[in-house]
């Protein structure tokens, strides 16, 4: 049923959006929730000046609407976006009530995610409202947010909005405060940067400047870099991961063969751990599980550590 509804005409999703908005005992569920946004997806996405300020004034009136405010503006907010278009610029006339409730909530989330002494939450889904914002307004508060000090969950929805925005300044705004992110944050830029061609450019840059270490990249990323189409990308990632390397496993090996001898040192290692191990492996609660843990080495002869 949800499948045939979605499926009509966007000015029937919208009239369906606005009688469910009107209905007060749908769309406060769970289910009501997922429904509404489907269709002000589908609304917002065909960007019809009259079906936004018609379902708009729905919304005012809905007997539930501070119950379903995080699903109405996410869902016309992504249709938007799929238009080119978003909230700001949605609604044309600056005096119209829609306009303005929408500047007012804009305001309020840019004030909310900069303000440090703000609920850890509200800043979070302040920092997500943003995707809908302009990236004038919200770009430099957003690359704010990515400063160290900052919560981890507050960077991570930082760096997921930034990247939902196409701007090219995008990657170096990401790239920007590397050296202070955890493995978390780092993974989270690396799938933002890999996401979008124009964006690898910038990694690629940072690789060769070493402002990110080869290292720091999992085998995963390499190859994913590797095996972009573009010829270019390929070519200048064999450059940098080529240099990385020795020639032969055996080669490395007997490089690193006089460190077994040096005295251990927790501290420095497991600053070691967090750059260059921890996009990988896991250990002790840090890192990601992607290859085998770090635990099951524990026992072993130093020389075998490879």
């Amino acid at each position: 049923m949800r499948a045939a509804v979605l499926g009509t005409s966007p000015d029937q999703c919208a009239r369906i959006a606005q009688r469910l908005l009107r209905d007060a005992s749908r769309p406060s569920g769970q289910e009501g929730r997922e429904i509404l946004r489907s269709l002000l997806f589908v609304a917002g996405a065909q960007n019809h000046p009259g079906n936004l300020e018609a379902i708009f004034n729905a919304f005012t009136a809905a007997p539930a609407a501070a119950a379903i405010e995080s699903a109405f503006w996410g869902g016309l907010g992504d249709g938007l976006r799929q238009a080119g278009e978003n909230l700001r610029t949605a609604f044309r006339t600056p005096q119209s009530p829609a306009a303005q409730r929408v500047a007012t909530l804009l305001a309020d989330a840019l004030q909310t995610a900069r303000s440090p002494g703000a609920n850890a939450e509200a800043r979070v889904e302040a920092t997500r409202l943003l995707a809908y914002d302009d990236f004038a307004s919200a770009g430099p508060v957003l690359g704010a947010l990515l400063a160290p000090g900052e919560p981890q969950p507050l960077q991570l929805a930082a760096v997921r909005t930034l990247a939902s925005f196409a701007p090219p300044e995008i990657g170096k705004i990401l790239l920007a405060p590397w050296a202070s992110y955890t493995p978390a944050v780092r993974e989270e830029v690396l799938t933002a940067l890999l996401a979008r061609r124009e964006r690898i450019g910038a990694l690629l840059s940072a690789l060769e400047t070493k402002v990110v270490s080869a290292g720091q990249l999992s085998p995963a990323r390499r190859t994913q870099i590797l095996s972009n189409p573009d010829a270019t990308i390929k070519k200048r990632a064999g450059q940098i991961f080529g240099q990385t390397s020795s020639n032969s496993r055996a080669a490395a090996v007997e490089k690193y063969r006089s460190s077994s001898g040096l005295t251990g040192d927790a501290g420095s290692g497991r600053k070691v751990f967090d750059n260059l191990c921890a996009a990988c492996h896991r250990y002790a609660g840090r890192g990601v599980d992607l290859c085998p843990p770090l635990e099951t080495i524990r026992g072993w002869a130093r020389e075998n550590i490879r």
